[in-house]
């Protein structure tokens, strides 16, 4: 018998939070599904949570399949092939679904080839971002196509298996690691499939760029706190209450902006409108809105409803990397120096304030020892698995303001704690202009051995 629905897990080496993953899938209140874990070349601990939950529930198949190139995108194409439902959903192996995802998004594919929820990224402090899209609308389609910006992610997307197998297999369109947005563009460049956004929230996402260094351990009590609070009910309404609209809506819209397309206009007014008619917002998140729209218009928001955006916008909020230098600039690009020191002295004391102030600083000509002592000391306060990545926006503050002695120094710096991952290119990438421009030839070329190295890493 065919079942309602097949849910897709790739996996390769997250053992501590894969069990989680497969149980949310398998609560679903629909219970007539299939659940397919892809083995991507998976390590020995994470091939006995696979097959214990294959002996404990006949509804999990697992595909033990060797590593494939490009994070196993013939192994998620062959998964797709393989399911037996036409609805096809999918969980990463540290993602967690709400028992009504499959009931919410199967629905919505009765009338539409692809279905999503906007992301809901879950960050380490337990803050959480809300994402707002239409991915119906051309502009945002565009946003995909153009790379200007995903903001669908596999766990909150379902499609028809036919779309898929009527159009290649979208998998198979990816040319680099970032597979995800391969697929998206594929599906975003067909004009004939139908897509809709569903605006609830149905699954949640924990993004392992902002988890870089985190234990698995650690790891597995985080996504356990959510596991309860999921079981506990009524989730969803809490989450819309606390969480904030102000990182995905300050993207979306920034990158709207930035489209030659005469439909951007409409389809800011859209998505802004529909969190204006839609969501209960409350007095907080009412005032980031505001001051999101005007900042991204390059006009001066008031003060107590800037504090708010601002103060929100500093930390790094998918990846790893903090866009703290970007946001002052466009900031003070609208407000007063006046302002942006008050700005300044209202937000929440915490390592990004700290990064900030040096980039206003740099802004205005002029980083002072007491500037740099302070990102110093909030680097030392900064989590263990987000040090390098906070000192690395503190290099690009350097080499932006033209101090390449400064700069040469703190690179020095990072190397030592430099994670092994092709994230770690972008400061090897500034070794070498820095490098370049010192003249320091045996630095370059291990810049250019390094850059080399670091593209073939798995993570």
């Amino acid at each position: 018998m065919t079942p309602y629905g097949s849910i897709i897990i790739p996996t390769h080496d997250r053992a501590s939070t894969l069990p989680a993953s497969i149980r949310s899938a398998l609560a679903q209140t629909v219970g007539d599904i299939e659940v397919l874990l892809v083995g991507d070349g998976v390590t020995p601990e994470v091939r006995r949570v696979a097959q214990a939950f294959a002996r404990q529930d006949g509804r999990l198949r697992f595909l033990d399949l060797p590593k494939a190139p490009l994070r196993g995108v013939a192994n998620r194409d062959l998964a797709v092939r393989e399911a037996a439902a036409e609805r096809i959903f999918y969980n990463d192996d540290d993602d967690l679904l709400l028992p009504s995802h499959v009931e919410v998004l199967g629905a919505a594919l009765d009338d539409a080839d692809i279905a999503d929820t906007p992301p809901v990224s879950v960050q380490p402090d337990g803050s959480v971002c809300l994402g707002v899209h239409d991915s119906a609308h051309p502009a945002i389609r565009r946003l995909l196509i153009e790379e200007r910006f995903k903001s669908v992610f596999d766990t909150h997307l379902a499609h028809r298996k036919s779309a898929y197998t009527e159009n290649a297999g979208a998998w198979m369109a990816a040319t680099d690691r970032r597979v995800v947005l391969h697929m998206l563009k594929f599906f975003a460049g067909d004009a004939a499939l139908r897509w809709t956004s569903v605006h609830r929230i149905t699954a949640l996402s924990f993004h392992g760029g902002c988890r870089t260094g985190m234990t698995g351990e650690a790891r597995a009590r985080e996504i356990a706190h959510w596991e309860t609070r999921i079981a506990a009910g009524d989730l969803e309404t809490q989450i819309r209450r606390a969480g904030s609209y102000a990182f995905y809506l300050w993207v979306t819209l920034s990158q709207l902006r930035n489209l030659g397309d005469p439909s951007r206009d409409a389809a800011a007014r859209h998505l802004v409108g529909w969190l204006e008619n839609e969501v209960a917002l409350d007095a907080r998140q009412t005032a980031a809105l505001g001051a999101v729209r005007m900042i991204v218009e390059g006009t001066y928001p008031g003060e107590a409803d800037a504090l708010v955006a601002f103060d929100d916008l500093l930390e790094a909020r998918i990846g790893p990397f903090f866009p703290t230098g970007e946001i002052v600039a466009r900031f003070a690009a609208a407000c007063p120096a006046d302002f942006m020191q008050r700005l300044l002295a209202g937000c929440r004391p915490r390592p990004a304030l700290a990064l900030a102030r040096l980039h206003l600083a740099a802004r205005e000509g002029a980083i002072d020892a007491e500037a740099v002592t302070a990102v110093e000391a909030a680097m030392a306060e900064t989590p263990e698995g987000m040090r390098f990545f906070f000192g690395l926006a503190a290099l690009q503050c350097f080499v932006a303001h033209g101090d390449l002695d400064a700069a040469w120094g703190w690179s020095e710096r990072l190397r030592e704690i430099a994670p092994h991952s092709y994230r770690a290119q972008r400061l090897w990438r500034l070794r070498l202009r820095i490098a370049r421009a010192q003249g320091r030839a045996a630095e370059a070329r291990e810049a250019v051995r390094e850059i080399e190295r670091l593209e073939d890493c798995v993570d």
